[in-house]
């Protein structure tokens, strides 16, 4: 009977999940609101009804189970150029930002409630972190800028290790009865870098082996959706419990490794598989989480200790705003953040008021002594900052989003939507021209097409309205679009390596990042718009292999083989000519299409700076043939376009 009752309560509470979910897209309230109310309400329910519930969840599976698969899931679908773009920034506001945030809930807890000093700085250590959970499922729910998204999620991933090395350090001191002395100053450092460096290393050494171990397999979707599983649970808990490291910044950076490197080594069948996956465990991952952190809770100490927990919540806003608002001050003004973009104030404002607590304080205080004789306060006074933060923070924020307009998209944005809608268009269109799809008549053809060019001209007429500085940017963007929709189906058809197609990407991610950033453009692009040889991390490591082949030991050692080399640049090379021409094609039949004479002229620039590129891969593709054997290379092509039945070399 017991298992039975399990059954049907797990299943009861997965049809109301997908109720909750319903409600949350018709954006009544955010989902993570909806499940806490959920859970408070099916507790004095149950209660109510005198019906016997023995399903619990426990502390251990939250945090080694359910926030693996959230942290992982989430990261590898983040865009690594991306997050190394805001990495110094994130970092900085994870340390800093998070020590600035203890001293001052330290403080402020002495001055308020007399606390002494040490014990408002144990529970500072505990509260600060933001809880990656609750981070992530608020901005994936939210929409809004997609850097301000990663900034969050980026800040609250990686501030664990500050926060939990702080916790072990003050528990000693506090608890342990250790002296604060230098030594102990030193330990603290050394043991803060061996577990920051040490998760950032483990994580992409475990990240890389996996994303190798995908390159073996190929088109299997049990092993390999299995193999990303396995891979996020196993690195989350030998990092965590063996070797004393962060499992939250480990399983992060492996996420994001078998995001981006295992891209290309996921079998194309298998990968919308994985992610879909990914997005599936990762939801019901949070609703578990949130369901459960309300419906065995006891709020009436809520109503018992009501002027204590409030200056306490109150301390922990504050702290919040002075981390967010001090920390970014220093990184829009510091030399040493110069090439990473500026935080504008408005988004400083959501970092703020986004840093909901929620899972890991509950791990941190939970692992208090019982002998401890605040673990009891702590306790109610974390519950009290976790809830007043999800549901106020949490239900507020979305209306802030919008008094700032953030929730809009911004003219560029905006602009880069109609360009998708027209290319989806006329893609749509030339398939149904070149098809005959069975069982419609030419007359529902005819009619189809003629709908989707009057949807065509629409979208035009919107673009001839554009705004004249939105004109070179967007249809610049929309050319990388382009280009890398064509280096993916090469890389796809295996018409490109791996090394050559992340090349590519690299190049890609610059251009891009110096349209939606302006303030670092002339640090990423040269006078002609192309990426400087400086920033190209891969060009670099091509010129080092081949100054390692001309050494023999190292070469036995590197296994290198020079064909492989400059066939790899032949690839990248034949890659760009490719992409050159394709988008050329869309930028003329764009200008014969649009009569604005402003768009006219930028179409003609941007064709003028596309020919030059066609025409230097030209010229170095020529003098490639001459130090390529070709012969090897068709073959691979031509077996795999017959294997999956595709025409090579057509675009």
């Amino acid at each position: 009977m017991h298992i039975l009752e399990t059954v049907l309560l797990i299943g009861f509470i997965l049809l109301c999940f997908s109720l909750l979910q319903h409600l949350a897209n018709q954006k009544l309230w955010p989902y993570t609101i909806l499940l806490l109310a959920f859970g408070l309400i099916a507790r004095h329910l149950f209660s109510a009804l005198h019906l016997p519930i023995h399903l619990e969840l426990s502390s251990d599976v939250t945090y080694f189970f359910l926030l693996p698969i959230l942290l992982f899931g989430s990261a590898i679908h983040l865009n690594f150029h991306q997050f190394r773009l805001q990495f110094k920034t994130i970092s900085f506001l994870s340390t800093f930002g998070l020590l600035l945030s203890i001293v001052a809930i330290g403080g402020l807890l002495a001055l308020i409630l007399g606390w002494d000093l040490k014990t408002g700085l144990l529970f500072g250590s505990l509260i600060s972190a933001t809880d990656p959970i609750a981070v992530l499922a608020l901005f994936k729910s939210l929409g809004g800028p997609r850097r301000l998204a990663l900034l969050a999620d980026g800040e609250s991933m990686i501030n664990d290790a500050t926060a939990v090395v702080m916790f072990r350090i003050l528990v000693a001191i506090v608890i342990g009865g250790e002296a604060l002395s230098e030594k102990v100053l030193l330990h603290s450092v050394g043991e803060f870098s061996y577990v920051f460096f040490g998760s950032l290393l483990a994580g992409a050494v475990f990240g890389y082996l996996t994303s190798l171990a995908l390159a073996k397999i190929e088109n299997d979707l049990l092993v390999e959706t299995t193999l990303t599983l396995g891979g996020a649970l196993l690195v989350f808990t030998a990092m965590e419990h063996y070797f004393h490291l962060s499992g939250v910044i480990s399983t992060v950076v492996a996420g994001l490794f078998v995001g981006n490197l295992g891209r290309s080594r996921i079998s194309p069948s298998v990968a919308h598989f994985v992610h879909e996956l990914w997005d599936y465990l990762g939801f019901l991952a949070l609703s578990f989480v949130f369901f459960f952190a309300t419906f065995h809770l006891d709020v009436s100490f809520l109503a018992n200790a009501f002027p204590e927990w409030l200056w306490v919540v109150l301390a922990v806003l504050l702290a919040r705003a002075i981390s967010i608002y001090v920390s970014f001050f220093i990184t829009n003004r510091s030399r040493f953040f110069k090439d990473e973009p500026n935080v504008p104030m408005s988004w400083q404002h959501i970092m703020n008021w986004g840093g909901l607590k929620g899972v890991i304080p509950l791990v941190l205080v939970f692992s208090l002594p019982d002998s401890y004789a605040y673990k009891e306060v702590m306790f109610q006074f974390t519950f009290a900052a976790l809830l007043f933060t999800l549901f106020i923070n949490g239900s507020t924020i979305a209306w802030l989003l919008k008094k700032l307009k953030l929730n809009l998209p911004s003219k560029f944005e905006e602009v880069q939507t109609i360009y998708d809608r027209l290319f989806d268009l006329e893609a749509a269109v030339t398939r149904l021209k070149n098809g005959k799809p069975l069982g419609i008549s030419k007359k529902e053809i005819d009619k189809q097409l003629q709908n989707w060019l009057d949807q065509e001209r629409e979208l035009l007429s919107q673009i001839n309205q554009i705004d004249k500085e939105q004109y070179h940017d967007s249809l610049a963007m929309q050319s990388l679009i382009i280009e890398r929709s064509v280096y993916e189906k090469l890389l796809e058809r295996q018409e490109i390596s791996e090394a050559a197609f992340f090349e590519l990407d690299t190049q890609l991610d610059v251009q891009a990042d110096a349209i939606e950033y302006p303030e670092i453009k002339s640090r990423a692009l040269d006078k002609n718009g192309k990426v400087k040889d400086a920033k190209l991390f891969r060009q670099r490591i091509f010129e080092l292999r081949r100054l390692l082949l001309k050494h023999p030991i190292l070469k036995r050692i590197y296994l290198l083989d020079e064909q492989r080399i400059f066939l790899d640049r032949f690839m990248m090379v034949r890659a760009r000519f490719i992409g050159s021409k394709r988008v050329l094609r869309y930028l003329a039949d764009l200008q014969i299409k649009t009569s604005n004479p402003v768009l006219v002229r930028e179409l003609d620039k941007l064709i003028a700076r596309y020919e030059k590129y066609l025409e230097k891969a030209d010229l170095e593709l020529g003098k490639l043939k001459k130090e390529v054997d070709l012969s090897t290379y068709k073959k691979e092509v031509l077996s795999h376009a017959l294997v999956h039945q595709h025409s090579p070399w057509n675009y």
